[in-house]
């Protein structure tokens, strides 16, 4: 579907955690070569966590925090150049105003290009961008303009956001081919009984050699029964290392205001039927535990399945060395005195 399933977590999440989803990545063979890694960032200054940035919540409604944090995030120099514009393109086409109404109306376009800071959603950002940059002469761009700008409050506002989401993308591989393209155009046909009726179709693609032209109507598909295990797999993991791991640490509890807190950082391979996840499951609260009452670093290996790496409260720099190294370069090493393989 384009757009909205470049990153295959980001789809099914219904909340978004602005200070973790950075750490908790799906694997891929090409990680190393398509997105890498900067151990600073521009200014020289050491590399932190992107979501950093955001010191208040209001702070995640600003723009100039969104292109700000693209220094901190691994993509390359033109890339992140890009990345920057495009935020500001989206600024000028949504308004100062729309980053507090969509993080509140849970828009999937705020999910799926802002909340998340991994770097493929930059550059889903970026194609996005292109998409629209390209279209913005389209004949009715301002009515799909208006589809995926408008208020969420039914599930009726979310399919037609996520269907006009999808119909960008199809009228941009079109426009891409050499053909001009129309939004909602109106078209008349004669039915059955032989009386004219009007319809408005979701594009009109025209030759632009022949000036022949084709009626569009996008249908967009439900996910998949992988698609289903992949979500299940990653909301289940995510659960109990993120919001039962992380977040309901009992010593975070104890000062929020300066809460202490494990810090866990993992990646998964593939998705996982509920038996053999449910046995995952109890060996990431193991590992857990452990962590909790020793104070050490751990970590969980599967090969070909997930890898986790787990810091204590006060030694949150080796599970970000864990999580640089790759995993080329994870194995048995002097920090880590309890593994679970």
């Amino acid at each position: 579907m384009g757009f909205e399933t470049e990153y295959r977590d980001s789809l099914y999440l219904s909340h978004v955690n602005q200070l973790a989803l950075d750490r908790f990545i799906w694997g891929s063979k090409d990680r190393e070569k398509d997105y890498p890694r900067h151990k600073k960032s521009p200014n020289g200054a050491d590399m932190t966590s992107p979501h950093e940035v955001f010191s208040t919540h209001e702070d995640r409604w600003r723009w100039d925090k969104y292109i700000e944090q693209c220094d901190l995030i691994e993509l390359s120099d033109v890339n992140r150049q890009r990345a920057k514009d495009s935020f500001a393109y989206l600024r000028t086409l949504f308004g100062e105003g729309f980053l507090r109404r969509a993080e509140n109306e849970r828009n999937p376009i705020f999910l799926w290009y802002f909340a998340n800071a991994a770097p493929p959603k930059r550059l889903s950002l970026i194609r996005f961008v292109d998409a629209l940059r390209a279209l913005e002469g389209a004949a009715n761009f301002r009515s799909a303009l208006r589809d995926i700008k408008r208020r969420l409050r039914t599930e009726e506002d979310l399919e037609r956001i996520t269907e006009k989401l999808s119909i960008i993308d199809i009228a941009y591989k079109f426009y891409a081919a050499g053909f001009d393209i129309e939004f909602d155009p109106q078209v008349s046909f004669t039915n059955n009984r032989g009386r004219v009726e009007s319809k408005i179709p979701d594009l009109r693609i025209v030759d632009r050699e022949n000036r022949e032209d084709i009626i569009l109507e996008v249908s967009r598909m439900k996910a998949s029964d992988h698609q289903r295990l992949v979500s299940f797999t990653f909301t289940t993991i995510w659960n109990v290392l993120i919001e039962g791991g992380m977040h309901g640490d009992p010593e975070a509890l104890k000062n929020i205001l300066e809460p202490r807190y494990i810090l866990p950082y993992a990646v998964i391979h593939r998705g996982m039927e509920e038996s053999e996840l449910m046995e995952i499951v109890r060996r990431i609260r193991q590992l857990i535990d452990h962590v909790r009452a020793s104070g050490e670093f751990a970590e969980l290996i599967v090969p070909n399945t997930i890898e986790i790496g787990i810091a204590s409260y006060d030694s949150h720099h080796l599970a970000k060395e864990w999580a640089a190294e790759g995993p080329k370069g994870r194995g048995p090493r002097n920090r880590c005195t309890y593994s679970i393989r």
